[in-house]
């Protein structure tokens, strides 16, 4: 980092979700400045310049990782493009934010993990709903020591995409999006889920698409097994009016119960019940406490802002991702053979290259949709 206390963005790809990130730049001036935007599409990259203010449209990555100033290069692009764009990032001495899912396979992430380290840079993954208020205060009574031992959490990823969604070139395809539900929306649940709980040590799943003409899942559900013999259940789908992740964790001392509403930025307050009625009190202390002053983007772009500046922990490591890409690839291997598996994978693993092996540029560069 340079002496500057403001950091330099350029953002890759002028799709919608650059737009969320690019307002949650905005409301956390002048700590970040979004100096450059690129998108293969040039009249929406110019159309998103004209919106957030930005003052450089760029016609290739090249041209944004050479701008000197430019220290953190977002990438909103498809999946498909992100090992080799974050790649070229990285090797030109740039840091890298990047959406979901990073990889589609544990080679892919370990690849990049090397990188990483050569560069001395750092490549952050993108969770913004581990940011969620009500999920902050879950994990401030997890570090508080207050829940016990887990029993049993379930997770209900109850999505909807019309076919609006699936229209940009390639959505619903294995080689675009790197899996269904599961990697790009329930993604968020599961990451949730392994940050309050922990990393599951068997998986089963199932998974189909009844969606004529879309390759990947639309429906899935799970089943995880954790080290202490604890129990969780999943189930994602993109068909449900109800917009919605729901979560149910059961500890020894504390059961949690609340909803992510995907139709309202400000969520519904989650309920935290004691099984001791003594330890309510303590419950309500800490989670009062919790730090939920900024959501979602903001606070995580706003802990990886200090994370640069002032060397603080960061809020998601590329670690964090390939957990996530590791509990993808258990998912999609029990559900296409139908058999549980043990966790930790090896490179030894027949899914290590990844769950659909096509080549990551298979089909050239395509719109940053």
């Amino acid at each position: 980092m340079t002496g500057s206390s403001t950091v330099r963005v350029a953002i890759v790809g002028a799709g919608a979700i650059a737009d969320f990130h690019a307002r949650a730049y905005k409301a956390l001036a002048p700590r970040f400045r979004l100096a450059a935007v690129f998108d293969t599409d040039l009249h929406k990259a110019r159309a998103f310049a004209k919106a957030h203010g930005v003052g450089r449209v760029c016609e290739t990555l090249k041209e944004i990782v050479q701008i000197e100033d430019v220290e953190l290069v977002d990438l909103c692009t498809p999946p498909f493009l992100h090992v080799r764009q974050a790649a070229e990032v990285l090797a030109g001495g740039r840091h890298v934010l990047c959406e979901k899912p990073i990889a589609g396979s544990l080679r892919d992430i370990d690849t990049l993990g090397e990188l990483e380290r050569r560069a001395q840079r750092r490549l952050f993954p993108i969770f913004q709903y581990r940011f969620d208020p009500q999920v902050r205060k879950t994990l401030a009574l997890r570090d508080a020591g207050l829940l016990g031992n887990h029993r049993l959490s379930t997770v209900e990823n109850f999505w909807f995409r019309d076919d609006s969604y699936f229209r940009p070139s390639g959505r619903g395809s294995w080689r675009h999006d790197l899996g269904g539900t599961l990697a790009s929306h329930a993604i968020h649940a599961h990451d949730i889920l392994c940050a309050v709980v922990g990393m599951p040590k068997r998986v089963f799943a199932r998974a189909a698409s009844i969606r004529e003409g879309h390759e990947t899942e639309d429906l899935a559900a799970a089943t995880f097994v954790f080290g202490d013999g604890s129990l969780a259940t999943s189930a994602a789908n993109l068909d449900s009016k109800l917009e919605q992740t729901r979560f149910c964790f059961v500890f020894e001392r504390v059961s949690i119960e609340g909803v992510v509403d995907m139709t309202r930025w400000e969520q519904p307050p989650w309920r935290f019940v004691a099984a001791d009625s003594s330890d309510q009190d303590a419950i309500a202390e800490i989670i009062a406490a919790a730090n939920t002053k900024r959501e979602q983007f903001e606070a995580q772009f706003d802990a990886l802002h200090d994370c640069l500046t002032h060397g603080h922990p960061a809020p998601v490591t590329l670690e964090d991702a390939r957990r996530s890409v590791e509990l993808l690839t258990a998912m999609y291997y029990s559900a296409d053979h139908a058999t549980e598996v043990e966790l930790p994978l090896g490179a030894d693993h027949a899914y290590y290259d990844g769950w659909r092996a096509e080549p990551e540029n298979a089909g050239g560069e395509t719109r940053n949709d």
